[in-house]
């Protein structure tokens, strides 16, 4: 999931919002190729390099 939409992050009140839908936990997620994750910006958010096949299969939770 988007890190922003995350609970306790600046955009999760979108997801509490049921105008447009509604959000529900999916379930755990892992992507196909390696890629590099880093630590980086204003807030040390975790950012995905677009360099495929180096760094690691990067593993996460979608939940609201």
């Amino acid at each position: 999931m988007y890190r922003t939409l995350k609970r306790g992050r600046p955009n999760h009140k979108v997801l509490l919002d049921s105008t447009h839908g509604r959000a529900a936990f999916q379930g755990r997620g892992r992507m196909a190729e390696p890629y590099p994750l880093v630590i980086a910006g204003e807030h040390n958010e975790p950012r995905v390099l677009k360099v495929r096949g180096q760094g690691h299969r990067i593993e996460g939770i979608s939940d609201t």
